[in-house]
């Protein structure tokens, strides 16, 4: 279903705001 990719939104959000990969580049494209 889609709960895993709310789950993974909010973990690339977390990691995002823990300096990791730059949002921009994570939704690129």
């Amino acid at each position: 279903g889609g709960g895993g990719n709310l789950f993974r939104f909010t973990l690339a959000d977390r990691a995002v705001t823990c300096d990791w990969t730059p949002i921009e580049t994570w939704k690129g494209d």
